[in-house]
């Protein structure tokens, strides 16, 4: 279940951010959906990161 939820994150943020590149080399702007779909991914990135850095911290804290 991991593995399918990993591979389709990776795929959407590829997706994703290679369309923003896309759009940043051809120096139009970025639709909006695009927009949020990226800053949904990094939200989810940053709470991701922060929920393990926690339980790493809460794990170190009893030995």
């Amino acid at each position: 279940m991991v593995e399918i939820a990993a591979f389709t994150y990776g795929l959407v943020a590829s997706i994703i951010l290679s369309r923003l590149g896309r759009d940043r080399r051809a120096a139009r702007p970025s639709g909006p959906v695009a927009v949020m779909t990226a800053w949904a991914l990094f939200g989810f990135s940053a709470a991701l990161a922060g929920l393990i850095a926690g339980w790493l911290l809460a794990g170190l804290a009893f030995l």
